[in-house]
């Protein structure tokens, strides 16, 4: 059996939030059975060492996992100024192993690295993670005994360079999911939890070893407008060139904005409604979140596109992106089987929260919940870029797209 609490607190006094929060998970999974892993979700307004110690006062040295974010997810939907614990038992059904990974700035792809380096140092040269097909129904499921889950800087450096770094260690068909960590929208200064301690600059990570199903769904909603283009100049994040022409012209041309408007001031409602769509192998489209328009014409996006890549425009309606939730939170409750859910732990895009506000993202948390269960406890957070596979292919690097991952019993 698993056992799961989430518990949430509004308390101003920051070791307050945490204990509150902490004790409430407690008591919902049951406090005849000692946690064995705590994921806490807090919001910037507190002093971030101090919630821990809140945390940590009522649940112990527990493994622990979590970020700041740009607003916490929990069953009471989206709401900000909060701190979100969820704590999880199982007896010989899970196993957990955490990490770290500092200096995201200095070296993405080695921080991505280190975190995956320290989850999988514990376990036996033995140790296999083989997917296990079983029939459920009428359909056969890929059941995967593991799950990374990673929550990194989501200002101070590629996150898909720190995702690409994390799959050098643990294999490009390990299933990963996470959310980079955000800050209220103010986009100054992120923090990472690790065990009890707070970081910024680094990449937190757990590992989940499981005999139960755990399945994930992606969705977004946006599709394209206007015409494919090819990447012909980019340089890491920064997309100078599209179809050989200065980058912002694109935006120019198909929307008749002033370039000049948009140069050295953030791109603001045309990024949010409008971001750069990568198409996918299997069908759809990873998004890429513009930030900034500079003189020379080009583009920086919020992680990397590559040169000779093909990107379009995108553009989306409020019920486009609910309607995607909701499929995103049926693909995820079919691939448990006759499993039934116990937890769906969601990171959702904070620019999908910026553009919607609380009303159209509470709408997305309704959805989930309608789909998965009004019973089964969730939590999760807002970020700044999302860590999933896609449909049929393999993990990437998202923006302004809804990640839901579920366990099953």
């Amino acid at each position: 059996m698993c056992y799961v609490g989430v518990g949430q607190s509004w308390q101003e006094d920051s070791r307050e939030a945490g204990a509150e929060a902490a004790r409430l998970a407690w008591d919902q999974m049951g406090h005849e059975w000692e946690p064995q892993f705590a994921l806490v979700f807090g919001d910037v307004k507190y002093d971030q060492q101090e919630m821990l110690d809140g945390v940590t006062s009522v649940l112990g040295q527990v493994p622990m996992i979590g970020c700041s974010g740009a607003a916490q997810i929990s069953p009471a939907g989206a709401s900000t100024g909060s701190v979100v614990v969820m704590t999880l038992k199982s007896d010989r059904h899970v196993d957990v192993q955490t990490g770290i990974g500092e200096g995201i700035s200095q070296d993405a792809f080695a921080a991505g690295q280190t975190v995956a380096r320290q989850v999988l140092a514990p376990l036996p040269e033995t140790s296999v993670f083989s997917t296990t097909v079983v029939k459920s129904g009428e359909r056969f499921i890929e059941i995967k005994p593991y799950t990374f889950i990673m929550l990194p800087d989501g200002l101070t450096g590629d996150g898909n360079q720190v995702l690409q770094g994390a799959l050098s260690m643990l294999g490009p068909t390990f299933q990963v999911i996470g959310g980079s960590a955000a800050d209220d929208l103010s986009f100054e200064k992120t923090y990472q939890y690790y065990d009890g301690k707070v970081y910024t600059d680094a990449v937190a990570g757990a590992l989940l070893i499981t005999k139960i199903p755990t399945a994930v769904g992606v969705g977004h909603g946006w599709h394209p407008i206007g015409k494919s283009m090819i990447v012909t100049k980019a340089e890491g994040n920064v997309v100078q060139e599209l179809d050989g022409e200065p980058a912002i012209r694109a935006y120019e041309e198909l929307f008749g904005i002033e370039a000049q408007d948009l140069i050295e001031q953030p791109m603001g409602n045309v990024a949010l409604t409008n971001p750069l769509g990568v198409p996918e192998v299997a069908g759809g489209y990873r998004l890429r979140h513009p930030i900034r328009a500079f003189e020379d014409g080009s583009i920086s996006c919020a992680a990397t596109i590559p040169e000779n890549a093909v990107v379009r425009i995108m553009t989306a309606t409020l019920d486009e992106n609910v309607t995607a939730v909701h499929q995103a939170a049926e693909r995820a409750l079919e691939g448990l089987g006759r499993s039934e859910p116990i937890v769906a732990i969601v990171f959702d895009c904070g620019a999908r929260f910026m553009l919607r506000g609380h009303e159209g993202t509470q709408r997305e948390i309704e959805e989930i919940r309608r789909v998965v269960g009004e019973e089964v406890p969730i939590v999760g957070f807002f970020t700044y870029g999302e860590q999933a596979p896609t449909l049929g292919g393999p993990v990437g690097f998202h923006n302004e797209t809804c990640v839901i991952y579920l366990i099953g019993e």
